[in-house]
């Protein structure tokens, strides 16, 4: 707990604050997005019950996590509520943990170093990647096409040639178990 509290978990303080604000940002909204997403998905795929109830395992009885305490609202937007708000302090904190703000100020510092192609220029890259990718799909298939259909011929016999519905029941007849 004294490492934790050392790295800067339980502070409020930002390390460095106004160095790397957009990588730090970028990390911020990434890392609520995969927690927001987790927990929205927990709450409409049901996996969360009705009740804050703590199951035990070995058949043991539902021992209810607040008794005697009326929530007016269900137990699973209680939920959903506490996982969005320790992804938003995680998230929070997670940036401001020494090491990792370190890391994270430098890759900002290399990304500003890089010389960045025009828009034009991407365009034109992109365009040539995506052309390229598609002439190899449909020259891939053709090649796929022409093996399956030489290794199919009754000459050369390697792959089973199609058989019709009316072969397929006479095979299934002539089966002796």
């Amino acid at each position: 707990m004294v490492m934790l509290e050392e790295q800067g978990w339980f502070t409020t303080h930002q390390y460095k604050r106004s160095l790397g604000v957009k990588v730090r940002r970028l990390t911020i909204l990434g890392v609520l997005i995969i927690g927001v997403s987790g927990a929205w998905s927990m709450f409409t795929n049901g996996l969360v019950g009705e009740q804050l109830e703590l199951t035990l395992p070995f058949g043991w009885r539902s021992v209810p996590l607040m008794h005697g305490f009326l929530l007016t609202i269900g137990a699973k937007v209680v939920v959903l509520a506490l996982l969005v708000a320790v992804t938003l302090w995680v998230s929070l904190r997670a940036v401001n943990v020494p090491d990792f703000a370190e890391f994270l100020i430098a890759t900002e510092a290399e990304m500003n170093k890089v010389s960045w192609s025009t828009r034009k220029r991407l365009a034109q890259d992109t365009v040539v990647v995506l052309v390229t990718t598609l002439l190899m799909t449909v020259f891939l298939l053709a090649v796929d096409l022409f093996w399956g259909w030489l290794l199919s011929r009754q000459t050369v016999g390697v792959l089973p040639a199609r058989a019709t519905n009316a072969d397929k029941g006479a095979q299934v007849q002539e089966a002796k178990w």
